[in-house]
């Protein structure tokens, strides 16, 4: 009898020196992960409640992690390892846009806005030529598209105001972790 792996509740099938990471999306499980399985992103991190001895040792990017966590890149049973490891995924917050915080700018004071989109009556124009002509707000959308995350503003461009915010984990560089 070998290590059995259960992963957030389900029996994981390894191969020998696969690792808790290959082996849980092998399986469909989401693991966040933005280095490549390098151990350098620490998105992967698993809490192991039963069997931490059966896996292998710590690697040298797991030094600073408490007890009975390990990132599941860098461990997989240890050889002749038997009995039962279970580990789970850690939930990942919700995820927000920091609006006020030390020393960033106010929106708009101290600052000239100089818009490239401006109105001219029923007109709207881009750098001086018309493109649009309509009543309605001229809106923008600003995309932060960040390694983990895509944070999205709709701003008003006249006023200079945030209508709507959202950012989101980007599961495209998740994806592009994962071994193909």
């Amino acid at each position: 009898m070998s290590a059995s792996v259960t992963l957030n509740g389900r029996a994981l099938s390894l191969t020998a020196g696969q690792t808790l990471f290959a082996a849980g999306t092998a399986a469909g499980i989401l693991i966040p992960s933005s280095c490549r399985q390098q151990g350098r992103c620490r998105e992967c991190l698993v809490e192991v409640t039963a069997g931490a001895a059966l896996l292998t040792a710590p690697t040298a990017e797991e030094r600073d992690l408490r007890p009975g966590f390990r990132l599941s890149c860098r461990c997989h049973p240890a050889d002749g390892a038997e009995g039962t490891i279970v580990a789970h995924t850690l939930l990942r917050p919700t995820l927000r846009i920091e609006d006020r915080a030390l020393h960033l700018p106010a929106s708009a004071r101290g600052f000239a806005h100089d818009p490239a989109v401006r109105r001219d009556g029923d007109a709207v124009l881009l750098d001086g030529r018309e493109v649009h002509r309509g009543p309605g707000p001229i809106l923008g959308i600003a995309i932060d598209l960040g390694t983990t995350t895509v944070a999205l503003r709709v701003i008003d461009l006249e006023s200079t105001a945030i209508v709507a915010s959202a950012s989101f984990e980007n599961s495209l560089a998740t994806a592009a972790s994962r071994p193909s």
